[in-house]
């Protein structure tokens, strides 16, 4: 925080997430533009604008809940494949540079990893328990991944994941009850957040309206987008946050704001049916795009060293735990069937299913890097048991 204070990057989004922390500390009123952003964000760091000194205790909450994700990985994956994985996901993630990095803004990575490590710990306690805690961890897991949703509502396509796997296990593990406690923590928030936008927009919606608007530049490769609501007298600029990278030319205006989620929807399905190949591939690229066909933004377009070093950590990344996790995954996709292991792919999936509906971007990525930490804990080791093994009984192989 020395080198790196997040209020020193207060521009872009962060410079958002700011100036709307700020608005909710004050007390002022939220307006259609606002749905346009899950709430959650802004919303807890707006607590700490009403203290003083703000930044000091944002730096320390950022501190607290990224060192507390790490030890949630270490828990779930203790539960999940033992002692040893844990303390080797553990390791992975406390020297992981990309989450240490997103400390360093005002962004929502860093809540939302905590709260993707605290949603799955909770829902797999809610799984694994045996005694009465069962409930409470069911509760908890309801709350947690719709406060996950309300950070970044592209988690929500875990649910009906996870409810497939509870309707095909739910008579083997006698967990039947779990489901109205799940429900119970859950939907006071789902209404609230749902509350929140049909007053913002006077349309049905849950966590925030930028769903059409990300569907469509995924499916145009748009660069620039202009918006002009001509009812509201206001104007709207957005940029594709892989544009530049990627060399995108094409740009656009509409007369509407980029709120006008139907609108962007219809708009986006319009061009997909133009040509369904290409709109095919794009979705192959956007998954591409999440590994390592552009670097991890804001750190890339800022001064040295950092573009340098967020490059060369998810570089490493990919190839030294994202790459072995997934092959390990898919060679003990069955084992891993069997038990609750199958239950970390979940999270994979839906963050690839959303990159190929909408678009790629490795910042997206991070926050599931969790799941991957967690793989490769189970993959590393079970490849120094191999090597152990093989130097204590050599003589098998003659």
């Amino acid at each position: 925080f020395v080198a790196h204070p997040p209020e020193r990057y207060l521009y872009s989004d962060m410079q958002g997430y700011y100036e709307r922390s700020v608005k909710y500390a004050s007390g002022e009123k939220e307006n259609i533009y606002d749905s346009l952003y899950p709430p959650a964000t802004h919303f807890i760091y707006s607590i700490f604008f009403k203290l003083p000194n703000p930044f000091f205790w944002i730096k320390l909450f950022n501190v607290c809940i990224s060192t507390t994700t790490c030890l949630l990985i270490y828990l779930i994956t203790k539960d999940l494949f033992g002692q040893r994985a844990g303390y080797l996901s553990l390791a992975i993630s406390s020297l992981d540079y990309i989450f240490i990095d997103f400390t360093g803004y005002f962004l929502s990575e860093t809540l939302f990893t905590f709260m993707l490590a605290l949603m799955f710990y909770c829902f797999l306690k809610s799984v694994m328990e045996t005694s009465g805690h069962r409930w409470l961890y069911s509760l908890l897991a309801g709350q947690s991944i719709i406060i996950a949703g309300a950070v970044k509502s592209s988690i929500l396509l875990v649910i009906p994941l996870f409810g497939i796997w509870w309707l095909l296990k739910v008579m083997e593990y006698r967990f039947h009850w779990n489901l109205i406690f799940y429900a119970l923590g859950f939907l006071p928030f789902f209404i609230f957040l749902s509350m929140r936008i049909f007053i913002l927009t006077g349309e049905h919606g849950v966590i925030s309206t930028n769903g059409g608007l990300n569907f469509f530049m995924g499916r145009s490769h748009v660069k620039d987008v202009y918006f002009e609501d001509r009812e509201r007298g206001t104007r709207y600029f957005f940029a594709s946050p892989v544009a530049v990278q990627k060399n995108y030319s094409y740009n656009d205006k509409f007369n509407t704001g980029p709120y006008d989620a139907d609108f962007f929807y219809k708009k986006g399905m319009d061009i997909a049916r133009k040509d369904i190949p290409k709109t095919l591939l794009y979705s192959l690229e956007h998954v591409y795009d999440l590994f390592i066909s552009t670097t991890i933004w804001p750190s890339s377009a800022i001064k040295k060293p950092f573009p340098t070093l967020i490059e060369i950590s998810n570089v490493l990344f990919t190839f030294l735990i994202i790459i072995p996790s997934v092959c390990f995954a898919c060679s003990r996709f069955r084992t891993l069937a069997q038990g609750y292991g199958i239950l970390v792919i979940f999270p994979i999936a839906v963050i690839i299913l959303t990159s190929m509906i909408y678009y790629g971007d490795p910042r997206f990525r991070v926050p599931y890097d969790v799941f991957f930490i967690i793989l490769a804990g189970f993959f590393y080791t079970e490849l120094v048991n191999g090597v152990i093994k093989f130097m204590q009984e050599p003589a098998r192989l003659y």
